[in-house]
């Protein structure tokens, strides 16, 4: 397949694989409800959004409440959220809606959960080797207007094992901090170089990736590290439990699973597979010292490289306190 910079997309091809998707999806929504034991959802409001001279920024919640919601409520939200691959009205551009929530079933559903997943992972691989990463965003909103890709990605989880324990709670509001070689660096940078994206003006594009590209041979020596650092926002995760089916080299407490709870978990219950305890999702409250700890983080010595990228190059412990020559 050509890539959009050499001037070909194969916009049928594409369309094509996201109506799979959506064809999938109404297939599995007409069977599962059928089949119901049990269900429990935890809608997540919607971020809230404010204007910061004249650019709309995500307010940062200190406290995120789920609601809780079971039996028929439960199974019409947890039904709508699998098709909901559009953003809704006041959802800010930068953020994705996630559903939680748990699904008890009498029958196996591993068949149409798995032609689900791989008509996502199709639709995925396929949109972004024919579009260059910085044309993307561009693209989607040509031809396929609306649509929050990374909600049309996501996979939907089914676990037909035994199980003693289902437990949701929550990850992230922390920094991601991932360390990257210069040479790999380099090559993201010279990347951006090659490709513009459309609507900037591409001197100016070239002219500042450079300067990245300079500052990364200039800035950077063997006293430092190069780290990505992303902000990641608070997710619903659940875990999976049963000891039995553990390795006996298995920690104590260790989940035999752990996902995202970005949409509900299918769970087969049967005579084989008694119902498992559910332990619902609670609300999340912001760590009080996570200010402090992102603010010693940050006080590090460490060098903006780019931040297209993220990229720092940060003083590693040994060299901070040694002399300087």
């Amino acid at each position: 397949m050509r890539r959009l910079e050499d001037g070909v997309l194969d916009v049928e091809m594409l369309t094509d694989l996201f109506a799979a998707v959506v064809d999938s999806l109404d297939a599995f929504n007409a069977l599962w409800p059928m089949h119901v034991v049990a269900a429990q959802a935890y809608p997540l409001p919607m971020l809230g959004a404010a204007s910061n001279g004249g650019r709309l920024e995500v307010v940062e919640q200190p406290t995120i409440r789920p609601q809780h919601l079971d039996g028929d409520d439960a199974v019409a939200v947890l039904r709508a959220s699998l098709k909901q691959l559009h953003y809704l009205p006041g959802q800010h551009p930068s953020t994705v809606m996630r559903y939680p929530g748990v699904v008890l079933v009498d029958r196996a559903m591993s068949d149409p959960i798995a032609k689900i997943n791989a008509a996502k992972q199709a639709f995925e691989d396929a949109f972004k080797a024919a579009v260059i990463p910085a044309s993307r965003a561009q693209v989607r909103a040509r031809l396929f207007p609306g649509v929050v890709m990374l909600q049309a990605y996501r996979h939907i989880h089914y676990c037909d094992q035994p199980l003693t324990r289902v437990a949701f709670g929550w990850a992230g509001a922390t920094s991601a901090s991932v360390a990257i070689s210069r040479g790999d660096a380099r090559h993201k940078l010279e990347e951006l170089l090659r490709h513009c994206p459309a609507g900037v003006d591409s001197g100016y594009w070239a002219e500042q990736i450079q300067r990245d590209i300079d500052n990364l041979g200039r800035q950077v020596s063997d006293r430092h590290v190069l780290r990505i650092r992303k902000p990641v926002a608070p997710h619903p995760r659940v875990s999976l439990f049963n000891p039995a089916l553990m390795p006996a080299t298995a920690r104590k407490g260790q989940p035999l699973h752990i996902y995202h709870a970005n949409l509900p978990l299918f769970i087969l219950t049967d005579d084989d597979h008694p119902p498992p305890q559910i332990d619902p999702l609670g609300s999340f409250v912001r760590d009080p010292t996570l200010r402090e700890r992102k603010r010693r983080a940050d006080a590090e010595p460490q060098t903006l490289i780019s931040a297209r990228l993220n990229l720092f190059a940060v003083e590693t412990k040994r060299h901070r306190n040694a002399p300087r020559h």
